[in-house]
């Protein structure tokens, strides 16, 4: 697995979900969020980008690491999508882009709201930085690649090889195509299963630890996306029933609400503390 790419919180500090109104409300009512298909996502490159950055590692380690290697790694990636499925939630370390308000936030009618990191790492969820570079994308492949050769050399434990590359293909989903930069991504993931169901397979949740708890395994509901079934998990950001982790919420440019009509709303559900601000970003859309 890539542990450059896993996020560590800091104190005091937090995470943006740029939503429409209706996901805002869904959120705050809840107190729940989604995390839906990797494949899902905006970027049509989605996974594809990573497993591009491994093939070409793949072919600078040829002959150094052996082509038996590379292929019992190469069999398993390409392959984890009928053994996982990552299902994520996106997160922004900057809190007024105007990118991010036109494309996450219904073109800036929308809403930001900021999380603290602490508590959304502790969701039960793996938290990674996403990485935009690609000649550090393609470093940090090489790295982990030549640890699992090391380790395997001296090991030989399938099951561990195989968690090991299940976990890398999970990773890949941390790398992107440099134009979406801008973006700043976090990414919350959180693993289910295929398994063998009838003549084919069917997705199954695993559960987990949340806020040092066990967590039960998350019902996977479905969603239609347009005409294709989206399958998404639910899970709380709030520890115990009260709000842990709703510290922030900006106000969209193009969204009419006041401040104050915002705080009377959270304050009403029980979502006090929280600081609310209107968007400085100068943006009138075209309707």
């Amino acid at each position: 697995m890539l542990h450059a790419r896993y996020f560590l919180p800091a104190d005091g500090k937090c995470l943006y979900h740029y939503c429409s109104p209706a996901s805002f409300d869904a959120i705050c009512k809840t107190g729940n969020l989604r995390f839906s298909d990797v494949f899902s996502m905006r970027d049509s490159l989605e996974m594809h980008w990573g497993y591009h950055q491994w093939e070409w590692a793949a072919g600078q380690l040829l002959d150094s690491l052996g082509r038996g290697f590379i292929d019992r790694v190469d069999e398993i990636l390409s392959q984890s999508s009928l053994h996982i499925l990552p299902l994520i939630s996106c997160f922004s370390t900057a809190s007024d882009v105007l990118s991010q308000w036109r494309a996450y936030a219904k073109d800036g009618e929308g809403f930001c709201i900021g999380f603290a990191q602490s508590t959304l790492c502790r969701m039960g969820v793996r938290p990674v930085q996403v990485l935009y570079d690609e000649s550090q994308q393609r470093a940090e492949i090489l790295q982990a690649v030549k640890a699992l050769h090391a380790v395997d050399e001296a090991e030989r434990n399938e099951k561990e090889f195989f968690s090991f590359c299940v976990m890398l293909a999970a990773d890949l989903a941390a790398m992107k195509n440099p134009a979406f930069s801008e973006e700043k991504e976090v990414r919350l993931i959180h693993l289910v299963n295929f398994e063998p169901s009838g003549d084919f397979l069917k997705l199954q949740s695993t559960g987990g630890t949340a806020f040092e708890k066990p967590l039960d395994p998350p019902r996977i509901q479905y969603e239609m996306r347009g005409s294709v079934p989206n399958p998404f998990v639910d899970l709380t950001f709030q520890e115990s029933g009260v709000n842990t982790g709703l510290r922030e919420v900006v106000i969209g440019p193009c969204n009419e609400a006041r401040t104050t009509a915002i705080k009377i709303y959270l304050e009403t559900l029980g979502l006090g503390g929280v600081n609310v601000t209107k968007s400085a970003a100068s943006y009138r859309a075209v309707r």
